[in-house]
């Protein structure tokens, strides 16, 4: 590899690690006499903010972006210091694929490598860079991991090419914009940006499953008051902009089912998951509400919490399900795997109603009996079999002369009120918008040495 070559990639991890810190493994390991040094992948560790990390680099440039035998050793080597000693794994990737020279042997390395990333998982959080090509095999890495930024320019990222997709299939399908519309990048932008993202996000995840040193003095009021959030009820991302410490979160796979919002952030100095219903309901749009999709979303969201013991906070204004035929082909499994999810996660876990919450969409998202260990509501949200108006049209069936608005209100004040779901014991407390943080903290702190037994077996089946 030429010095210019070598000092690309030096470059990359230089600037996301803390400086003087990166300590480079088996820079000279390579398949062949005559291949590049490092055989065109940079492996070793680091700090970021002042947290111990692994990293490796690959560099297009070496070896026309093939991974050897070799490569693919380094990674899996990276992968299981990493898990052995519990520190973050961060990936930066731009490779071509398998190098076909190398035959056969390149292929078990690299099931190797897979198993090594599958072991990884749920141990330490898993970072993926795509800074260039990221094709074949190598994109399942990616799909493996907790986290994926992806360049805004110049990246691609595809299984099969384009070409071999389906005839006339352009260069979107492997662009950045794509994988995240389907749920695969989490954070888009240039180059320092990512890095910058990254560091960031370190910064906030605990470095492994069972050793959070995630925790940081919290410089903002625990107590502090925001007057007018109850106007962002429709806009979950502003509530968490507004409760997160320092007003900073990062969101998890944004483009992907944005009817459900996932995010990590600081409340109080410890990490903490926000999972989020958007009321995106449009008329002329019935499949704007809580969908199939936007269940997994939030069921694989809350296991990536459960792993590393980050408590739940879920933020529900929810008018029900999807009403179209895909919606209606998968909603039923869909919710059963995020019932179970609820249930079987052992982490802290505090529901805040801040609209509407109707029926078996409201059991499947934030519950009580799902396992929510405090449901909190604010004033003026309705909880409720049935939302009011849709109540009326079937008691309007059976009395024709009655108005629909009356039926619906008498409806609303008698059965979706708080007070009724006080009653029934689905709600905690009714709270003050403006003092959200503070409950939220509050609860946080005495959940804090919460242990639950869950019945002994292998695992579920859901």
């Amino acid at each position: 590899m030429s010095e210019i070559m070598f000092n690309a990639a030096h470059r990359r991890v230089r600037a996301l690690l803390d400086s003087g810190t990166f300590m480079e493994i088996g820079g000279g390991a390579k398949s062949n006499p005559e291949d590049a040094p490092s055989d065109g992948v940079i492996t070793g560790y680091g700090n970021i903010n002042g947290v111990a990390v692994y990293v490796y680099c690959q560099d297009a440039d070496a070896m026309n972006g093939t991974i050897g035998v070799t490569h693919a050793a380094k990674i899996q080597r990276v992968y299981e210091l990493a898990t052995k000693t519990g520190s973050p794994i961060v990936g930066m990737i731009d490779c071509a694929g398998m190098r076909l020279e190398e035959g056969n042997p390149v292929l078990n390395e690299f099931g190797k490598l897979y198993r090594a990333v599958g072991n990884a998982s749920g141990v330490v959080p898993q970072i993926s860079c795509i800074m260039g090509t990221c094709g074949g095999g190598m994109a399942i890495i990616p799909a493996m991991s907790d986290f994926v930024f992806m360049k805004n320019e110049g990246a691609r990222f595809f299984v099969n090419s384009p070409d071999a997709v389906e005839d006339g299939a352009d260069e979107k399908v492997a662009s950045a914009e794509f994988a995240s519309d389907y749920g695969v990048v989490d954070y888009i932008g240039t180059e320092e940006d990512i890095l910058s993202k990254v560091r960031e996000l370190v910064k906030m995840l605990p470095s492994n499953y069972e050793d959070d040193t995630s925790y940081s003095e919290c410089t903002d009021d625990p107590n502090r008051e925001i007057p007018g959030i109850e106007d962002y009820k429709a806009d979950p991302h502003r509530i968490i902009y507004e409760l997160a410490d320092d007003h900073i979160y990062f969101e998890r796979r944004p483009e992907y089912c944005k009817e459900i919002i996932t995010a990590v952030a600081k409340l109080d100095g410890t990490t903490v998951g926000f999972l989020a219903n958007r009321d995106i309901t449009d008329d002329n749009d019935p499949s704007a509400l809580f969908t199939p999709s936007g269940a997994y979303k939030a069921a694989y969201f809350i296991r990536f919490c459960d792993a590393f013991s980050i408590p739940l906070i879920s933020l529900v204004n929810l008018p029900g399900f999807a009403r179209t035929l895909e919606s209606e082909k998968k909603i039923a499994k869909a919710s059963a795997r995020l019932l179970f999810k609820f249930g079987a996660s052992t982490i802290p876990k505090v529901s805040v109603v801040t609209g509407d919450a109707y029926g078996s969409a409201f059991l499947t998202m934030c519950s009580r009996p799902a396992g929510v260990d405090f449901v909190y509501a604010w004033e003026g949200a309705h909880i409720g079999m049935l939302a009011g108006v849709e109540a009326a049209k079937v008691f309007a069936q059976r009395e024709a002369a009655a108005s629909v608005s009356i039926l619906a209100q008498e409806y609303d004040d008698k059965y979706n009120s708080i007070e009724s779901a006080e009653a029934a014991g689905l709600v905690d407390a009714v709270i003050p918008a403006e003092e959200t943080r503070k409950y939220l903290i509050g609860a946080l702190r005495q959940l804090f040495s919460k242990r639950e037994v869950v019945p002994n077996r292998k695992h579920g089946s859901l």
